[in-house]
């Protein structure tokens, strides 16, 4: 199976007013991130998912990055 990356374009801004509201958990995940930074969810997750979530399982992890990565490329991050 092929991973898809994702290449984040801009930095994420807590501060800015966007049409919906972010949740902290994917406030945090998409703080996370790093300007020009290729990244996989899977990958992500399992490195850095204790950082935002409470849950212990992989699989919650991968759903809150998921979550937060949507959001990110509707938001142009990614």
């Amino acid at each position: 199976m092929v991973k898809q990356f994702y290449k984040v374009l801009k930095k994420f801004n807590s501060q800015k007013d966007y049409d919906v509201k972010v949740s902290p958990q994917y406030a945090t995940c998409l703080s996370m991130l790093k300007v020009g930074q290729k990244i996989n969810q899977k990958d992500f997750a399992a490195e850095f998912g204790y950082e935002f979530t409470r849950k212990k399982t992989q699989k919650a992890r991968e759903e809150a990055v998921y979550h937060a990565f949507m959001l990110g490329r509707k938001y142009e991050i990614l």
